[in-house]
């Protein structure tokens, strides 16, 4: 991460003049090129399709205008997120509405026209008995879940609720605008979705036999991120559980993407080429990816040092690190050349014995002192907002972007 002149200034103004606690900044230059990236691959594969922005990775007002000037959709999942895109410009037929809805979030989707991500056979009853209300035709995608090739996930209607599925479906023709359907998994290996996606054929097929012809197809997201780094460090001394470290792949972002498109198992056609014989469009909904590769970063300032540990100005709950841990290390803002000899263990600012910010020590080239500028980088992806608290009354971060100056501007 290069920390330029510019951008110290403005952190010493914001954090240590300003007293402000912590600050979050995204760079909505790179969130571009990262959407050029995944738009380059899908078109290089002469594909139908259409990328998502999703609210709950990150909340930035910046990213989601670059979102909307790229024509990407928005994927909210509450009617606060809802709000947001609506705010921003979205209108109801870019917006697809996803996850658990109560009644408040779901009658606004559906009189914006929004398109409802449909995650159980209770919710598409729900939406059945609305339409015939209303008399309207309501437009629908359905997640499928409980695939044999994927984990266990508590989100989609189980392949042993298909034929139930489709035959509501069915009596109520005249009120569904069914799209297609939607499937999601948290493994991002490549066989494995392949795999998924050829058993999710067995629904297109039940659709297509009760005359509904399937226009689109969402593979949603966990497409993965490699970080890499100089400040990486070595997990095997740290005694941190294996899941809570997030994995490198051979194959991430949109680099993994092509090869979903392009890999061939068990004698199947490419899913690029099924895309093309079927007409159909593909959805996608990348998050991490999207918001990775320095698209954010977090800085604080020290508080103070004990023995072997620092106290940074912030605290786990606000970074995200109680989830998952990132591999990638915090810089300080202008440490020495040389050896990195000179370790700590980060310590967050709440009344918590718990507040521990890493499981391991970060190694500096010098001693560490209070004011000192810790920069918490590759957080935009759910390390800015998603896990946010205002524990103890800590003020949440002040949220920034980065502008064509190198300046931060308040990101409103």
């Amino acid at each position: 991460m290069n920390i330029s002149e510019n951008l110290k200034k403005n952190l010493r103004k914001i954090l240590i003049e300003d007293e402000i606690e912590a600050i979050s900044v995204v760079n909505p230059e790179q969130f571009e090129k990262n959407i050029e990236n995944f738009e380059k691959i899908l078109e290089e594969n002469r594909l139908k399709y259409a990328i998502h922005s999703v609210l709950k990775v990150n909340h930035s007002n910046a990213l989601l205008r670059v979102a909307k000037s790229k024509n990407l959709r928005a994927d909210v999942s509450s009617i606060g997120e809802l709000n947001q895109a609506l705010a921003m410009g979205f209108s109801g037929e870019n917006i697809s509405s996803n996850g658990p809805k109560n009644q408040k979030f779901l009658m606004k989707s559906i009189e914006i026209g929004a398109t409802i991500i449909v995650d159980s056979v209770e919710e598409l009853e729900k939406i059945t008995k609305i339409a015939r209300e209303k008399n309207q035709k309501i437009s629908i995608i359905l997640r499928l879940g409980a695939f044999k090739n994927a984990s266990d996930t508590r989100f989609g209607i189980a392949k042993w609720l298909w034929n139930l599925t489709i035959n509501i479906i069915e009596k109520n023709r005249e009120n569904l605008d069914v799209l297609g359907y939607h499937f999601h998994i948290d493994i991002p290996d490549v066989n494995t979705r392949i795999e998924v996606f050829w058993e999710s054929i067995e629904f297109y097929k039940k659709l297509l036999a009760i005359g509904f012809a399937p226009k689109i197809i969402d593979i949603g997201g966990s497409y993965g991120t490699f970080y890499q780094n100089d400040s990486i460090q070595n997990f095997g001394n740290s005694g941190i559980a294996h899941h809570k470290i997030y994995q490198n792949h051979e194959y991430s972002g949109e680099k993994f993407l092509e090869q979903f498109l392009i890999k061939t198992i068990r004698g199947k056609p490419t899913i690029k080429d099924f895309f093309h014989e079927n007409d159909i469009t593909l959805w996608l909904e990348p998050g991490r990816s999207l918001f990775g590769n320095n698209v954010g970063f977090v800085a604080t300032t020290v508080l103070g040092t004990r023995e072997d540990s620092l106290i940074v100005n912030t605290h786990s709950f606000a970074l995200g690190m109680r989830e998952e841990e990132l591999p990638t290390n915090p810089i300080l803002v202008d440490d020495a050349d040389g050896e990195k000899n000179n370790f700590y263990y980060f310590l967050g600012n709440l009344c918590l014995e718990s507040d521990m910010i890493y499981s391991r020590n970060i190694g500096f080239a010098r001693k560490v002192h209070e004011n000192d500028i810790i920069i918490f980088p590759n957080m935009a992806a759910y390390h800015m907002d998603f896990y946010e608290t205002e524990s103890i009354a800590h003020p949440k971060k002040v949220k920034f972007f980065e502008d064509k100056n190198g300046d931060l501007a308040r990101d409103f």
